[in-house]
């Protein structure tokens, strides 16, 4: 009798921890579900306030300016405007590379100024890398990840659209 209850006691103990088990599993499924929901949130969050930056006020002017500087000189834009912007471009690329965002939602909102600007200023951009060639490193990272993405051929009255753009009073 004494082995019957013995017997019981571990069959109850096998299935308490079979149970466990399972919810331990569920919980950490749970859990993983949460983090990814709350990363997501992060990166949609970090996505908006990049686009906030991009659309405010001080960058559209640094934008015009950065415009403006290209199709005066499109060999040596030299323009601390257009710097910010490759800086900004820059900074989306190491959010890029860090994986605070990912490629899809950088793509989605930053593919046509990263490539257009790419375009029209790599001359400028090459020059300013051979001094320092770490300058800009993200944001060359980000041209190529994009155009991995899309691979559009931008014609010359692409680049002169997309400068007359840049250069209007919003």
């Amino acid at each position: 009798m004494e082995q019957a209850a013995t017997l019981v006691a571990a069959i109850a103990a096998f299935v308490t921890a079979l149970a466990t088990l399972r919810l331990v599993k569920a919980a950490k499924d749970q859990l993983g579900q949460q983090t990814r929901s709350a990363q997501e949130a992060a990166r949609l969050a970090t996505l908006w306030h990049l686009e906030e930056v991009w659309m405010s006020p001080q960058m559209l002017r640094r934008r015009k300016a950065a415009a403006e500087a290209i199709a005066a000189n499109r060999h040596d834009p030299n323009s601390y405007d257009l710097d910010h912007v490759l800086d900004f471009l820059d900074m989306v690329g190491f959010l890029l590379r860090k994986g605070i965002i990912d490629k899809e939602l950088a793509w989605h909102r930053f593919y046509h100024p990263a490539i257009h600007y790419w375009l029209l200023a790599r001359g400028y951009i090459e020059d300013e890398r051979k001094d320092a060639p770490k300058i800009w490193e993200d944001y060359v990272s980000l041209v190529g990840r994009m155009m991995e993405l899309e691979e559009a051929t931008v014609t010359e009255a692409d680049l002169e659209d997309f400068l007359t753009g840049e250069r209007q009073d919003f």
